[in-house]
């Protein structure tokens, strides 16, 4: 099967999120939790492991050597319709005051699941223009590496 056969679109990804973190930072712990769904995404942004280059500069030599150093998970940023009664949104915005890490899944239109644990950084009221939707966007700054479970 060619490569392009397998992929597919962000349409029917679901978001949601636990203040409950796993007891264990794989699918068994994550799959143990009871997730709220985050309603109206319409942008799921990008995070994923970052790291920091770190240049060296040896006065014997001209070139600069550049060396991978420490990194992150990002910082993924999610834009939403903004809606006061969805529960998602009410936990995500409980998050923002707390020190705390929750918990998320992504789930895929093909049924892959993304697990991730991450801090709420940010939770902005986008007011836009007179042919915009209210919104709201969200900076969920990523803890640990994000465990995938394909579809069996």
């Amino acid at each position: 099967m060619p490569a392009a056969a397998a992929v597919i679109t962000s349409a029917g990804v679901a978001f949601a999120t636990s203040a409950t973190l796993p007891a264990t930072h794989d699918s068994t712990g994550f799959a143990a939790l009871t997730f709220i769904p985050i309603g109206e995404v319409v942008d799921g942004g990008s995070a994923g492991k970052n790291y920091n280059k770190v240049d060296h500069s040896p006065l014997s030599e001209r070139e600069v050597l550049s060396i991978k150093g420490s990194y992150t998970q990002g910082t993924r940023t999610l834009e939403l319709g903004k809606i006061l009664i969805d529960a998602g949104q009410i936990a995500l915005a409980t998050g923002l005051d707390s020190d705390l890490p929750y918990a998320f899944s992504l789930t895929m239109q093909n049924g892959d699941v993304y697990y991730f644990i991450a801090t709420v950084d940010s939770f902005t009221l986008n007011i836009g223009t007179i042919d915009s939707i209210v919104g709201s966007t969200v900076a969920l700054a990523q803890r640990k590496e994000t465990i995938e479970v394909p579809l069996p």
